[in-house]
């Protein structure tokens, strides 16, 4: 849990002062209608759903993490909790779990490789950041670390 301010200190009362002066600077004026519903209701969490687990990612994620050495395949990083294993070839159409299938990226690079933002020139194993993407620079990626602490420069 966060920490927390007791609005009858001083601190607790300029601070809260601030959230709500703020909030009334906010562009948004009004609660959306999902929030409204919610709140009326009491509700907190949506009807369970029923998750299909995919067998063998566990083991397919140790399996990539080994293999990259624990540390990103595009930045180096290596707060293990930030990093997934990438499925080279979707899993979900015909991709399977083994290592030439997959790497190791951090959460946010994982999500924008899924999407297309990123991806990886098969012929010369340079990255390519999608056009779309503003405000990315060469300098953010200097070199990209391949299987075993090979090199590869990134475009």
């Amino acid at each position: 849990m966060g920490k927390g301010y007791d609005t009858q200190t001083v601190t607790g009362q300029r601070l809260w002062l601030d959230v709500t002066e703020r909030l009334d600077q906010a562009k948004v004026r009004s609660l959306g209608p999902a929030t409204i519903a919610a709140a009326e209701q009491g509700a907190r969490f949506g009807k369970p759903q029923v998750v299909t687990p995919r067998l063998g990612q566990g083991s397919f994620r140790l399996l990539v993490a080994d293999a990259y050495e624990r540390r990103c395949t595009m930045t180096g990083e290596r707060t293990l909790p930030a990093l997934e294993a990438a499925h080279i070839h979707r899993y979900s159409r015909g991709g399977d779990h083994s290592l030439s299938n997959g790497l190791l990226l951090r959460s946010d690079l994982h999500k924008l490789f899924d999407l297309g933002y990123l991806t990886i020139e098969p012929s010369t194993l340079k990255i390519r950041v999608s056009g779309k993407i503003r405000g990315l620079q060469e300098k953010a990626w200097p070199t990209v670390r391949g299987p075993v602490g090979e090199l590869i420069a990134a475009s």
